[in-house]
């Protein structure tokens, strides 16, 4: 059984097509949840917050927070937060410092709310925005262009959407919700899709509604309102609901959810100018099938190697300059391996199943004997960042990378891992 290559602090993902666990440190790490959502920090882009979700233990009102440059979970003490799950979360392009977070749903049902952190201040406050606010739903199918919010239909009860399938606009700057008159052909009301922005056009795939589960993609123009279908070629997905999606250049990528035939751990490309799927062929094993994922990009900081003009750096005969070493301690883990597990039918994929802890899993495996092949130990696979937390030197650079944590699959397994996965050469 093939295993992932874990990322130590000083560590940097060095291939494409490979999904690497981090292995942060720190204060506690959140615990396995489903529903919640993960932003990058516009400062830098190497800070994820990870806000809410759920798991079969309740719903949480929690922040989390996570220094890419360290690997470590930083302590977030704001507080005011109300515990959700499979909300919506911004951060808007001349509010640098705000988070925003609307809709979900809790155990006393779905919720319409708007809740503002002012990372300054420490303290989620409520907003009473003017004009009409979409009704009370989950809101996963949401996208940012700017300073305003862009969200499409959503989770009424269960496998059913809400029936608004008006366009939802909320401007961070005015607090205010508007509902622009739209043209074209509009998506059936669904929800579990979603909706990411490319330049001035907004991108909508997938979602389901009752026992439909949508393979289609909507195209909605900002600039004249007007939405289209689109026909697209290549690997085009199955079905999917609940996937995770980042926008990248010209690009979508898409990762997991759920379809006919239960979770998913694929991962898919969409051209904007061509139109053309592409499915990505690994170089490494995927995740683990799941759904209800956080998901986002992020920026990851490296060392360039050495010019001619630089002091050599001593490393082992052994390894390439520029690379880590990778030891017998190495570590890995098992939140990241394919697990063949019963699909159930598809439907609502809130946290309702008893699920184990990675630690319960770890330990099953030692009593099962099961064990695990010889770690491939290839230098290649991570790079030396060699940055100082926070700081920057001349021979430092970055690359950007899609970041997955927790999610479950249908067979009620919920994870609490977290992987990365370069962007650059898909």
């Amino acid at each position: 059984m093939e295993l992932h290559p874990i990322l130590e602090k000083g560590e940097c993902p060095a291939k494409p097509k490979i999904w690497y666990v981090i292995s942060a440190g720190g204060i506690s790490p959140p615990s396995m949840r489903v529903g919640h959502s993960a932003t990058a920090l516009q400062s830098s882009q190497t800070k994820v917050l990870l806000l809410g979700g759920g798991n079969p233990n309740g719903v949480f009102p929690e922040n989390h927070l996570l220094n890419l440059d360290s690997y470590e979970w930083e302590e977030a003490k704001w507080s005011g937060l109300k515990g959700r799950y499979e909300h919506t979360a911004f951060i808007a392009s001349s509010c640098s410092g705000k988070v925003f977070v609307f809709g979900g749903a809790n155990q006393a049902g779905n919720m319409n709310d708007m809740q503002v952190l002012e990372l300054g201040a420490g303290q989620w406050t409520n907003i009473t925005a003017s004009g009409e606010a979409p009704t009370a739903r989950t809101c996963r199918g949401s996208a940012v262009l700017g300073d305003q919010l862009y969200i499409f239909c959503g989770g009424e009860q269960g496998a059913d959407p809400v029936s608004d399938c008006k366009l939802h606009v909320f401007d961070a700057t005015t607090s205010a919700w508007t509902q622009p008159s739209v043209n074209g052909k509009v998506p059936k009301a669904r929800h579990g899709h979603i909706l990411v922005t490319v330049g001035t056009k907004l991108y909508l795939h997938g979602g389901m509604a009752r026992e439909s589960i949508y393979d289609d993609l909507f195209e909605y123009d900002i600039e004249t309102s007007t939405w289209k279908q689109i026909k697209c070629t290549g690997d085009i997905p199955p079905g999917t609901a609940a996937h995770g999606a980042v926008a990248h250049n010209q690009d979508i990528v898409i990762f997991g959810g759920m379809t006919k035939n239960g979770a998913s751990d694929s991962t898919y490309i969409l051209n904007t100018e061509t139109f053309q799927w592409k499915k990505i062929e690994l170089s490494g094993p995927p995740p683990a099938s799941r759904l209800d994922h956080a998901m986002c990009v992020v920026k990851m900081n490296f060392q360039r190697a050495p010019s001619p003009m630089e002091p050599s750096v001593e490393v082992s005969k052994d390894v390439p300059a520029g690379i880590v070493d990778i030891t017998d301690n190495a570590m890995f883990v098992v939140d990241g391996i394919q697990q063949d597990l019963p699909a159930q039918g598809a439907g609502d994929s809130t946290p309702r199943a008893q699920a184990e802890s990675s630690e319960e899993r770890l330990s099953n495996q030692e009593e099962n004997d099961i064990s695990a092949p010889e770690v491939k130990r290839d230098a290649e696979e991570r790079v030396t960042r060699g940055v100082t937390p926070g700081t920057t030197g001349d021979s430092s650079d970055s690359i950007t990378c899609v970041l997955v944590h927790g999610g479950m699959d249908t067979g009620g397994q919920i994870f609490d891992d977290c992987l990365v996965m370069r962007l650059d050469d898909l």
